[in-house]
């Protein structure tokens, strides 16, 4: 969403954010959008003003696959990921998430550099650090893989639930669908048809 009010963002975006954090949530994984004119990967005043510093949020925030390096090719906000990398740090990112070995190097290049101060860096490892070791991953850093196995057919009914619950019916009345051939065009409104 482009130019939404905090109160707009409070009342209509925020409450499932919420939801998840009280229900234990220790990660955030920034979004490809933007919010007032800003990549929310490099949104301050969504990472630390209101996730970290009022709702006291303890874990990390994690980008999007290749969502960092976004405010280059999507948003056209940051001139190279180098820059785009420093300021979603300064804005509260804690982990840059690629998916494949090499893609690592444009960030790893903001941190040579010196673009990401030392204190953050410290302040980005202690958030990880601080969740890894309250999930208990360095007294015990396996899945038990027959344990897990096991919860497969529950975890498949949930998701068949949760899906199955979540499909919205449309009337399709007057038949408006499929398309007809004839139609040449289609008008789209509104804030996501201009996003």
């Amino acid at each position: 969403p482009i130019g939404h009010s905090d109160r707009e963002l409070t009342k209509r975006y925020f409450p499932p954010f919420v939801a998840a954090l009280k229900a234990g949530a220790r990660s955030v994984m920034a979004a490809d959008n933007s919010v007032d004119g800003l990549p929310a990967h490099q949104n301050r005043h969504l990472l630390t003003d209101i996730l970290k510093r009022d709702w006291a949020f303890k874990g990390f925030v994690i980008s999007d696959a290749s969502g960092t390096s976004g405010a280059t090719v999507l948003h056209m906000t940051e001139a190279n990921t180098a820059s785009a990398a420093q300021h979603a740090f300064d804005a509260g990112l804690d982990v840059v998430f690629q998916s494949s070995y090499g893609q690592q190097r444009p960030y790893l290049d903001a941190f040579q550099r010196g673009l990401i101060p030392v204190g953050q860096i410290d302040a980005s490892v202690s958030r990880v650090l601080r969740v890894k070791f309250e999930l208990g991953l360095f007294e015990h850093p396996y899945v038990d893989a027959e344990a897990a196995e096991s919860q497969r057919p529950m975890h498949r009914g949930i998701a068949r639930t949760a899906a199955l619950e979540s499909i919205v019916l449309l009337k399709n009345e007057p038949r408006v669908l499929p398309l007809a051939k004839t139609v040449k065009s289609i008008a789209v409104i509104g804030v996501d048809a201009e996003e």
